[in-house]
């Protein structure tokens, strides 16, 4: 019993320092690490999972976007509109989706009446990544995966600084959906908070390695390890 304990917290410890690593290293992820390690190694129900991420990775993302802003690799001037978007679009959408439906028709509507007045591809383009970043995060993946990309294609926005902007961005996100979560008794916060602290370490470690990197290398890792994460889904979902 007592090496099945110590096992058990080595298992929460590696866990915890490999999702602040991926976090700080790429300014996003951390979900993709935390989610499936938890419901794989500790038998933790998988919408439990989702929600307990997020209160691990919030911390985790704060101590990640202030080395990053020491380093000078955070914009606010950036990020704060985005973050503001993301913000309005995920409260939209939990109230839309969880408490009065027809919200999100009326999102929809005001998405294509505003492309049509306005004519503007782009416009349409980013409320649609906001949208679906926002909605992601909330699940406790992280948008991330779309908002970094999007950046740096779309506003040409440096690897760096597109990582802070997503770190700043996923703050107030997550704020919402913890209290949506908590409310529904989804988060497990005995669990969260050895996860944090041990993810502490992996936050600060890998932000200090991405602040040291140049950007065309951290964004050649970033691409590779989305696109294992992207396969090790992929082979998932075929054996399940």
């Amino acid at each position: 019993i007592f090496l099945k304990k110590r096992f058990y917290q080595l298992k929460i410890i590696l866990m915890g320092i490999l999702t602040g690593l991926c976090n700080g290293l790429f300014g996003a992820g951390g979900g993709m690490i935390v989610v499936p390690s938890m419901v794989h190694f500790l038998d933790v129900d998988e919408h439990d999972a989702h929600a307990t991420a997020i209160a691990v990775i919030l911390p985790l993302a704060v101590i990640s976007a202030f080395i990053y802003f020491r380093n000078g690799y955070l914009d606010f001037g950036k990020a704060l509109p985005v973050a503001a978007e993301e913000f309005w679009v995920d409260l939209r959408a939990h109230i839309s989706f969880t408490v009065y439906p027809p919200l999100a028709a009326k999102d929809i509507r005001a998405v294509y009446d505003c492309s049509r007045r306005k004519d503007d591809f782009l416009k349409l383009l980013l409320f649609a990544i906001g949208l679906v970043s926002g909605v992601v995060s909330g699940m406790g993946i992280g948008g991330g995966t779309v908002l970094i990309p999007a950046m740096i294609f779309l506003a040409g926005v440096s690897q760096h600084s597109a990582q802070g902007i997503n770190l700043t961005v996923f703050i107030p996100t997550a704020l919402v959906a913890i209290c949506v979560h908590s409310k529904n008794k989804h988060i497990r916060f005995r669990l969260a908070l050895p996860l944090m602290l041990a993810g502490a370490f992996g936050a600060v470690l890998g932000s200090i390695l991405a602040s040291s990197m140049p950007s065309r290398l951290l964004g050649k890792l970033f691409g590779g390890f989305l696109l294992g994460m992207g396969l090790y889904e992929l082979f998932r979902k075929k054996k399940s």
